[in-house]
């Protein structure tokens, strides 16, 4: 039994030093290691939430998600085995916005359209123009499967940003789910939001008014759903969504591959939006796939994150209801 013990406190140790090692450039203190550790742990709780949480129950439901995926440009979508990761990722969602697209070559981007589709999937893409105030600048998109999914009327548009508040003016798309009868389904607008990295704070402040104005653009739309990198956590939004009725539906998990930080989220409004279901999470895909952070970063440094929704209109839980009082009991 001791040799036991010792063996495995010897381990122990092994392990911690390696770690250490592993993260040297990121622990000046020994905060700094307490603190990574426990991002990295919130990390792998929020994985397995996630994965518990994941396989669904029936079709009466849509997972939309937001993935940064890191310079996907023309280097990238040349590198098949990367390109095969990302279509796995992306069929296991309804609609997936995708930030940080640096290809204007539309035969690439078709290309990977293909990859996705490979399977007999039907998932089409709608992309923005480049956008940014310098000369780096990027593409918003949606990717959504046209069997579940259908863009309203065909329409997304770039918010009007005269007064240059933004960086990146969001992509905002409008859909309905396919899943249920067209008087029934599920509306929302769909909101692609990038924001500026060196200046997250100073461009949150606008969240309030980005969401009233998508809400008033004549639609008549009042499920907003603003998905994206938002270079913040969702506690640094906290003073920002609150005032404004609005809630981070992914809470204290970092989004980054390598598990340090929080830059993703989907951000609703409840009140309006009762068809989320309640289940959210972060896709972990390094271990989806068994990959090395190397492996995984070649991919991308951000991880996608997803809500579910009813794909009818409607109080979910009301739904749920409605479908127990149908089912007939025995007495």
């Amino acid at each position: 039994m001791r040799r036991f013990l010792v063996s495995t406190l010897m381990t122990a140790c092994v392990l911690a030093a390696g770690w250490l090692l592993y993260h040297r450039d990121q622990i000046s203190n020994p905060s700094d290691a307490i603190a990574l550790a426990k991002h990295q742990f919130d990390l792998l709780r929020s994985s397995a939430n996630s994965l518990a949480n994941w396989d669904r129950p029936n079709r009466d439901v849509i997972r939309i998600a937001s993935f940064n995926i890191q310079a996907l440009g023309d280097k990238k979508l040349n590198q098949p085995e990367i390109t095969a990761i990302l279509g796995s990722i992306i069929r296991e969602f309804d609609i997936v916005a995708i930030q940080e697209i640096r290809t204007r070559d539309q035969q690439l981007l078709a290309r990977f359209t293909d990859e996705i589709n490979s399977g007999g999937r039907r998932f089409q893409l709608v992309c923005s123009e480049a956008i940014g105030r310098t000369s780096y600048q990027e593409r918003y998109a949606f990717l959504y499967d046209s069997q579940t999914i259908q863009l309203d009327g065909a329409r997304t548009y770039t918010i009007d940003d005269p007064d240059d508040l933004l960086h990146r003016e969001p992509l905002v798309g409008w859909f309905r789910t396919k899943l249920a009868p067209a008087q029934r389904a599920f509306t929302f607008t769909l909101v692609n939001l990038h924001l500026d990295s060196r200046s997250p704070q100073k461009e949150v402040v606008h969240l309030n008014q980005i969401f009233r104005v998508i809400r008033n653009d004549g639609r008549n739309e009042d499920d907003v759903i603003i998905v994206g990198d938002f270079n913040l956590s969702g506690n640094a939004m906290e003073g920002t969504t609150n005032r404004s009725g609005l809630v981070c539906l992914i809470e204290n998990a970092p989004t980054n591959t390598r598990g340090t930080s929080q830059f993703d989220n989907i951000i609703i409004d409840p009140q309006a939006t009762s068809e989320f279901t309640g289940r959210s999470g972060v896709y972990d895909f390094l271990k989806k796939f068994n990959l090395t952070i190397a492996e995984a970063i070649a991919v991308s440094d951000h991880l996608p994150v997803w809500a579910e929704f009813a794909v009818t209109e409607g109080h979910y839980q009301d739904l749920l209801a409605s479908e127990d009082l149908q089912t007939p009991t025995s007495r």
